[in-house]
């Protein structure tokens, strides 16, 4: 299962997403803005002990991702099986940093939660693999025309108030 947080800067998303997540241990999560109380952060270069961490169960872990190492990434999309992988600001990163992962996840019992401000900036492939969209309020004109492409009702996302959000499943 893949779930997406969509809005502005303060909206709610990493919110919501902590709410949905809170029930489980098993998450690996990549927190650019040092959001999530858990005691085993790691920067992204540290990736042995990344590792050591995952192998040793010791989750949930947090990654410090200054700039996205590709040995992480690879040990996930090669190793990581049976965990959440939440991605926060998925739309700073490369469009398709991810898509290894994306392409595996649900042969691996791996779910994937990610906030974005700007679908726009993200892989075609998350956007048309995810399964839940929680769209917060934005009247940023691109990234009302991606919500037009995928169907949604703009007007209503454009009414909604601080920290309410709509949800479409697929």
């Amino acid at each position: 299962m893949i779930s997406g947080y969509f809005g502005k800067s303060n909206s709610g998303k990493t919110y919501l997403l902590k709410k949905h997540i809170k029930k489980y241990k098993n998450n690996i999560i990549f927190d650019i803005n040092n959001e999530y109380n858990i005691s085993n952060k790691y920067d992204i270069n540290d990736v042995d002990n990344i590792i050591k961490a995952y192998f040793n169960n010791d989750l949930p872990l947090s990654i410090i991702p200054v700039d996205i190492n590709q040995e992480v990434i690879y040990f996930i999309y090669k190793y990581v099986k049976n965990v959440n992988i939440i991605i926060e600001d998925i739309d700073i990163y490369k469009n398709t940093l991810f898509d290894k992962i994306i392409t595996v996840s649900r042969h691996k019992n791996v779910s994937i939660y990610y906030t974005c401000r700007r679908p726009q900036n993200i892989s075609k492939l998350l956007l048309f693999q995810t399964n839940n969209f929680y769209i917060f309020n934005t009247v940023e004109s691109n990234t009302l025309k991606k919500y037009i492409e995928f169907g949604f009702n703009i007007d209503k996302i454009k009414k909604l108030k601080k920290y309410q959000y709509v949800v479409y499943k697929y």
